[in-house]
């Protein structure tokens, strides 16, 4: 394994739940909404009223205070937080239309994005910046810089 991969597995084990013996703070989920897509032929003057799929997804991270030396109090506020979070996140509930969500813990590839939404213990923060560590190649973590 490369050295990269190395650490990122490092900071996959350090930020895991403190209930796994791992250093990560709290429950930070995302939560995306996805409807069932239209079909090519269905009449553009009737409503669509595809399916509706909400998944959530697990990260493992800490959160703290931004640095003093990034607050601009423009683009980053004294308010805003740091969150780090390992290049790691795993579906764990799918609900479809009134269905009860389907349990799961299926690993998938780490895409949360700037802007995008995550709950931290249920409060909703925004994504305003990301730094990927390391800033090429195989990531091992990323920093946001989050506002709730």
């Amino acid at each position: 394994m490369s050295f990269y991969g190395e650490m990122a597995d490092m900071a996959r084990e350090l930020l895991a739940p403190e209930s796994a013996g791992g250093l990560g703070q709290g429950a930070i989920t995302v939560v995306r909404i996805e409807q069932e897509p239209m079909p090519s032929d269905w009449p553009t003057w009737e409503p669509w009223e595809g399916a509706i799929t909400i998944k959530t997804y697990l990260l493992r991270g800490a959160v703290s205070g931004v640095s003093k030396e990034l607050v601009d109090g423009t683009n980053v506020l004294a308010s805003d937080q740091m969150l780090i979070c390992a290049d790691w996140m795993a579906l764990i509930s799918t609900r479809t239309g009134d269905d009860d969500p389907v349990a799961s813990n299926v690993e998938v590839p780490f895409d949360l994005v700037v802007p995008e939404v995550v709950n931290i213990d249920g409060l909703p923060f925004t994504t305003l910046q990301r730094v990927p560590i390391p800033g090429a190649g195989v990531k091992a973590a990323h920093k946001f810089i989050i506002r709730g």
